[in-house]
Order: C-alpha cells, then sequence, then structure tokens
C-alpha cells in the first residue's frame, strides 16, 4: 500500500508541475450503470503562453519533456493521450476506463489525499466517503514545503452519475446532467467526499453523456442529413413553380 501511495503521491506531483506553466486542469469523472468509470484529466494551455515557449502549438508534442512526461503516465498508469487544439490553445488529454469502483478509488490520484476511504455497496446501493485525515500539503506546497499561490488554489472533482444519487455532500450540482462537483482548494483545512447512489438509471445524464461525447459524429450525421434535404426541397419546389408558370 506504501508503494502505491507514493507513486500516487508522485503523479500529483507531476500534475501540478504543469499547472505551473499555466495549465488549466479539469478533473471528470463519470460512473457509468454497470459501475464502469470513466476518468478524463485534461491539461489547457492557453495559446499566447504557449508561443512564448514554442513558434507554433503543434510543437508542444515535439518537445522532449512533453514526451518524456506522456510517456510517463503511459507507462505507470496505462493512460492514454491525445492532442485538442483549437484557437484558444492546445489540451492535453490523458483518458482511461477503469472496471469497478474500487479499482478506480484504489489507483485514483486523490487517493493520497486522505487516509483511507470507505466503500460499501449493499444490495442496489453503493456509498463512498473519505475517512481519516485530510492531508492537502503533497498538492498545495512547494518542494521545499511552503504553501504558494502559484501552483493549484483549487481542485475541481466532477462525478457524472448515470444513476440516482441518493446523498452527497457536493459543493455544486447539476441536476439535468446528473454532475456532483465538489471544490478542494488550498485554503482548506478539513474537506471530505461523500456521496450514495442507488439503482435506479439516470436516463436524461446517460442521453447527455452519450450526446456529449459523439457531438462530432452527430454534427456530421446532421449535416449529411439536413443539406441533402435543403437541397431536394429547393429543387422540389423550384420545380413546382415552373410548372405553375
Amino acid at each position: 500500500m506504501k508503494k502505491q501511495n507514493n507513486k500516487i503521491k508522485l503523479l500529483l506531483i507531476l500534475f501540478f508541475l504543469l499547472l505551473t506553466t499555466g495549465c488549466t486542469l479539469n478533473y471528470d469523472l463519470v460512473i457509468h450503470t454497470d459501475n464502469r468509470v470513466s476518468e478524463s484529466v485534461s491539461f489547457f494551455r492557453n495559446k499566447n503562453d504557449v508561443l512564448k515557449k514554442y513558434s507554433k502549438l503543434k510543437d508542444v508534442k515535439k518537445d522532449e519533456i512533453e514526451k518524456s512526461k506522456i510517456n510517463y503516465y503511459k507507462k505507470q498508469y496505462g493512460y492514454s493521450s491525445k492532442y485538442v487544439r483549437s484557437f484558444s490553445g492546445i489540451n492535453l488529454i490523458f483518458y482511461k476506463t477503469r472496471a469497478s469502483l474500487s479499482d478506480y478509488f484504489e489507483k485514483s490520484i486523490y487517493r493520497s489525499l486522505y487516509t483511507d476511504y470507505e466503500l460499501i455497496e449493499i444490495g442496489n446501493t453503493v456509498s463512498f466517503k473519505t475517512v481519516g485525515s485530510y492531508t492537502p500539503t503533497g498538492i498545495f506546497t512547494s518542494e521545499n514545503g511552503e504553501v504558494t499561490n502559484d501552483l493549484a488554489k483549487e481542485i475541481k472533482v466532477n462525478i457524472q452519475f448515470h444513476k440516482n444519487v441518493l446523498e452527497s455532500n457536493a459543493d455544486y450540482i447539476d441536476e439535468f446532467s446528473n454532475t456532483y462537483t465538489w471544490v478542494i482548494k488550498n485554503t482548506d483545512d478539513y474537506k471530505n467526499i461523500n456521496f450514495e447512489f442507488g439503482n435506479k438509471k439516470n436516463y436524461i445524464a446517460i442521453l447527455y453523456y452519450y450526446i456529449m461525447t459523439n457531438l462530432d459524429i452527430i454534427i456530421i450525421l446532421l449535416f449529411l442529413i439536413i443539406i441533402p434535404s435543403i437541397i431536394y426541397l429547393f429543387f422540389k419546389i423550384n420545380k413546382r413553380v415552373k410548372n405553375q408558370i
């Protein structure tokens, strides 16, 4: 267990070394109906910040230090990765789907934030809560142990549930997508994460998830359907007008 915690702490250090270069960290989880957990960690770098170091956005992928970080995540934690470029910057995304809740929580990057956790599955009800002391110093401090605002000021943990949530201590709730958000700040002295969910499926949340994860394909399909339909109607109406003349 100690060896595993050391690995997780090392991963946390690497995550927040990235944050010191002007990154924004987004951490999202999806708990599916079969209790699989999809994990996505994305580092967004603003275009202006990137161009201070590189001549082009695409040059980020060629950087040897960047490559070594990606290879570390892939080798040690089995992450897949991808770059997504946009007009505003570049996003480096690590993602993985774990087979079960216990597998995720034992290997989660937030595992070292707490002494331990309790995951209880009784019948169709699953409850989770962190246990023991909250120890954020490994995340929000610099190498010499001083708290600094140059590192992460807060972490937002977003969990989307595909089943009904019975109770939680989330800071924010998006009822439409069934997403619960916990905000962990570097000034917090005490912060635990607790939730419990049942077996009833939330079909709106499931539909929302599949639309958002397949948005590009949906847009292309709509384009392929709508454009030909408009062209067909145009010629049909035009033909009818000519016949009337």
